[in-house]
């Protein structure tokens, strides 16, 4: 049991380092940021490329991968959505675009990268602890200490600093923010930026646990999006809660079931959790500017 609840909590970490950025997006810009899967994507093939091809030291490649997510996020935002976002062209344009500069990404690291699957290195990849009599890998407790300092760092500065107050703000109601003094298009940026600081630690921890390649997210993303569904769209603790009830569920299903049914394990959570209360665990209105 104790074993299984060791990868539960793994799994539940990766899903909460891929949720918390949708949600953070959501909040603010109410559209279903699908391209967050191709910003994973391409920072963790940068990371094998510094380390496979510049031999640069892991502490240097986190610092760039991590950079790097944040910029690219922003580009996302400024070159894709906000010309929809000024243009209000209908509830349907945000999604299409979101995926279509998933599939732009996808492609462009397939040229670039090529199809090659390759871990990445980490300094505890080697390593590992004993916990209860079980042998865990460094990589798995990485992941959830990644996790755990990311929620903990995303709360502190959403809490204490002046732009993350505004990310809250605008992300409970963006005309009113705006009346406020907030500067909403600079809060977009500010939001699409930590979500790409978010996509590099997932690409670290992800990408230390599973090989990197062009799609290496497109399939978690979309167990992430039903993390975010089941918490309530927008709400950053409902994705923490949504992602260690989906992981829990998938690892005691996959252990006491059948593995042949992992995907359908997130669905029937999901299931239950709306035909309880239909805007998720801790689900609210979201308006955005």
């Amino acid at each position: 049991m104790i074993q299984l609840l060791i990868d539960a909590a793994t799994l539940g970490s990766l899903y909460c380092l891929l949720a918390i950025g949708l949600s953070l997006v959501y909040g603010v810009i109410g559209i279903p940021h699908f391209a967050h899967a191709g910003v994973i994507a391409t920072v963790a093939l940068l990371a094998v490329y510094m380390q496979t091809r510049l031999e640069l030291p892991f502490v240097l490649v986190a610092i760039v991968v991590l950079i790097a997510g944040g910029l690219l996020a922003v580009a996302v935002e400024r070159l894709a959505y906000a010309p929809i976002m000024s243009r209000n062209k209908g509830p349907a344009a945000g999604p299409a675009v979101a995926l279509g500069v998933l599939l732009v990404l996808g492609s462009a690291n397939l040229m670039i990268w090529g199809g090659q699957r390759q871990i990445v290195s980490t300094p505890y990849s080697s390593a590992s602890m004993s916990v209860a009599g079980n042998n865990v890998s460094g990589v798995r407790i990485a992941m959830i200490v990644w996790a755990v300092t990311t929620i903990v760092a995303l709360q502190v500065f959403l809490k204490r600093t002046r732009t993350g107050r505004s990310i809250v703000a605008v992300s409970q109601d963006g005309d009113a923010a705006r009346l406020m003094g907030v500067q909403v298009r600079l809060t977009y940026m500010s939001a699409f930026f930590i979500s790409g600081l978010l996509a590099g630690v997932a690409a670290l921890a992800y990408g230390g646990l599973a090989p990197a390649y062009p799609y290496m997210a497109d399939t978690v993303i979309l167990n992430a999006f039903v993390v975010v569904i089941i918490g309530g769209m927008g709400s950053i603790y409902g994705a923490i809660v949504g992602a260690l009830l989906v992981a829990l569920a998938q690892v005691l299903g996959t252990e006491f079931i059948s593995s042949d049914y992992t995907p359908i394990y997130a669905f029937v959570v999901l299931l239950i959790v709306l035909s309880v209360k239909p805007s998720g665990l801790f689900g609210r209105q979201v308006r955005t500017a």
